[in-house]
């Protein structure tokens, strides 16, 4: 029987470094490819920071934050950051173009486009389902869509400021337009909005000529006091009312009451 001999392959050095740089490469390409996506996506909140300071007028300027923002999700398709902010990159453009019909404009429509996309990898993200419904209420979609969405940010981020803003805003705007589950939705979304967010929510009242509605559902003393004097004194003249009853009632001498304010 021949003796085991061991066959000793030798690999030349030069394609052993070779093959290493490759595979160095490859393990590499990635980081790199996300590290330049985030140099674009900064360029681009640059640009557009520039053009929100010149009053959306440059096109120039969102052209440039739209292009950036088009390199950074060609580097790093998944990243759901990038896609909605070029959501809100369009839909910005979508609002601040008043030269386009609402119901067809093509920049509310890319806006969601790409925030169904940003959601499809990120589908926990509330804001992004709020300005989903932002962007449908532009376009005049009242529809199942929207108050999906409505409902999603609603259930995934009650307290959030944005969340806060953008629900009572589309809600008291579309108000008459939907479903008396989505106006209780929008009516308890206002009472937290009041107690932390109250001049975003007066603006939406006067812009949507719902002032009367938002009264009508504030109980909250010092929001009465400041922004619904109206109904303030009404509730007064109430309760001043109440405490008459009971002390008739109780058979108690009347007295000159000092009446403050009191609320429920």
């Amino acid at each position: 029987m021949q003796p085991f001999r061991k066959i000793n392959i030798s690999v030349p050095k030069p394609l052993v470094a070779v093959t290493s740089i490759i595979v160095l490469l490859m393990f590499c390409w990635i980081p790199i490819r996300w590290g330049l996506a985030d140099v674009y996506a900064y360029q681009a909140r640059y640009q557009w920071q520039k053009w929100q300071q010149d009053a959306h007028a440059e096109l120039a300027l969102w052209l440039a934050a739209r292009d950036h923002l088009r390199r950074a999700i060609r580097l790093n398709p998944k990243n759901a950051e990038y896609l909605e902010s070029m959501g809100r990159l369009y839909e910005e453009k979508g609002r601040h173009s008043s030269a386009l019909d609402g119901e067809s404009n093509p920049f509310l429509v890319e806006s969601v486009n790409y925030f169904e996309q940003s959601l499809k990898l990120r589908p926990g993200s509330a804001m992004t389902w709020a300005n989903l419904a932002l962007a449908h209420y532009q376009l005049n979609q009242l529809g199942g869509p929207f108050r999906h969405a409505l409902h999603r940010a609603v259930s995934l981020g009650s307290w959030e400021p944005g969340v806060l803003d953008i629900v009572s805003d589309v809600g008291l705007g579309a108000w008459s337009s939907v479903a008396p589950e989505t106006q209780q939705l929008v009516t308890e979304n206002i009472k937290r909005q009041a107690r932390h967010r109250a001049p975003q929510l007066w603006n939406s009242a006067q812009v949507h000529d719902q002032i009367d509605l938002v009264c009508g559902t504030l109980s909250v003393q010092i929001l009465l006091e400041h922004y619904c004097p109206s109904r303030f004194s009404e509730r007064n003249e109430e309760v001043k009312e109440e405490i008459e009853t009971q002390r008739e009632q109780e058979a108690l001498p009347p007295i000159e009451l000092e009446f403050q304010g009191i609320m429920e």
